[in-house]
């Protein structure tokens, strides 16, 4: 029977750890290293830094097959595997770990460093999304967009909430669900989940709207009512 793979993960931040944690569920073979420890011989070794610690790290680490977590920048002369996990880390892994369902965009400069993405990431059970290198930086604002923006408005929404009356932690238990049930019914329908006064054309109610929100919570919504209108 073969071993199973090995991986080193360099940096144990929020991104190194779940992936660390992660790839130990999945039975590679795992070593979690600080970022000036000796990195140990592995089959893949992934550098979980800052993208401006990138260069920096491979030319320390000089492994033979390396790759980054970053999502705006593809391999490099050093790093040949770009894998970015479309996933929120805000904290470092404390537990086990789950990357099931993840996707991962990839990005690798040859076949073998592609072979070990793929492999990487059907142990983890996720799925891959290939990305030029030229578009990444696209992708990567894509995905904060879609992740860091929706943190924004909810806080945005919460604060307005507040305006009515409802204290914020409140005001999280209210909208929690609501946004949950929208994103489940967006993942299964995209555009057709949109509902609301903007959805039915109710023009009076959204103008109605436009006057009581202020500052942010009014971009939000203008920029809601600009896009679908």
């Amino acid at each position: 029977m073969s071993s199973p793979p090995s991986v080193a993960v360099v940096g144990p931040g929020r991104a190194g750890t779940h992936l660390a944690a992660a790839l130990d569920a999945a039975r590679w073979r795992v070593a979690l290293c600080g970022r000036r420890e000796r990195v140990p011989p592995a089959d893949v070794t992934v550098l979980a830094v800052g993208d401006a610690d990138i260069d920096e790290a491979a030319d320390r680490v000089a492994a033979p097959l390396m790759a980054h977590l970053a999502g705006s920048r593809g391999p490099t002369p050093r790093v040949r595997l770009a894998l970015h996990p479309a996933m929120t880390f805000p904290g470092r892994a404390d537990g086990p770990v789950s990357l099931s369902g993840v996707g991962f965009g990839l990005t690798a400069a040859d076949p073998e460093a592609e072979k070990w993405g793929r492999r990487m990431v059907d142990d983890l059970g996720g799925f891959c999304v290939d990305v030029d290198a030229g578009a990444r930086p696209l992708y990567h604002a894509a995905c904060a967009l879609a992740s860091n923006a929706l943190v924004s408005l909810e806080e945005t929404a919460a604060a307005a909430l507040g305006g009515a009356g409802v204290e914020t932690q409140l005001a999280r238990s209210l909208l929690g669900p609501l946004v949950e049930a929208t994103a489940r019914n967006w993942r299964a329908r995209g555009a057709a989940s949109l509902s609301g006064p903007v959805a039915r054309g109710d023009v009076a109610t959204v103008s109605r709207h436009l006057d009581l929100l202020t500052g942010a919570a009014r971009s939000f919504y203008g920029a809601h009512v600009e896009a679908w209108s």
